[in-house]
């Protein structure tokens, strides 16, 4: 049986909140980039078993904007403060730490260490964008494993999809 993970980087902040980091809001374009994420989920009846993501209120109103829009229970998520700007290895761990029975977990966080575990993970060439950037915020990356989480290792994940908003 295979194993599917979502790594979700939060959307768009607004850094003129005046705000401590880990308080910082979506801004107007986060709030309109994250539920696309969702209805891309939804179009593609993907569903996690799992959520496990970052309490900052950035990633807390990105993840609740998806679930919603993808008809996902918020009952899902766990928040997880060892996930706010977590490192790769940090993420990492988080993953290989999931139950061999979760088939379909999503992880959602913070760069760099998001897009660090996006590169680790992948087996193949990464898409960028236009400005050569590979996990902008909002950004989805789809991957499949067949081996068990505790046994990931680099390069060990086919990206099935990296979906980001302004492609939707």
């Amino acid at each position: 049986m295979s194993y599917q993970l979502a790594i979700l980087r939060h959307a768009k902040s607004d850094w003129n909140a005046g705000l401590p980091d880990f308080e910082r809001p979506l801004n107007n374009r986060g709030q309109q980039d994250a539920p696309k994420i969702g209805v891309w989920l939804k179009n593609e009846q993907w569903q996690p078993d799992s959520i496990i993501a970052s309490p900052a209120q950035r990633a807390r109103e990105t993840i609740l904007a998806v679930t919603q829009a993808a008809a996902i229970p918020a009952a899902k998520i766990a928040w997880n403060e060892s996930l706010y700007l977590a490192s790769m290895n940090g993420l990492l761990n988080t993953v290989k730490a999931l139950p061999a029975d979760t088939h379909h977990a999503m992880l959602v966080g913070h760069n760099p260490g998001m897009e660090d575990l996006v590169e680790y993970l992948s087996s193949g060439t990464l898409p960028l964008t236009d400005t050569g950037k590979l996990f902008t915020t909002a950004n989805l990356a789809l991957f499949e494993f067949d081996r068990p989480w505790s046994q990931l290792k680099a390069h060990s994940g086919k990206l099935l999809h990296l979906v980001r908003p302004k492609d939707l």
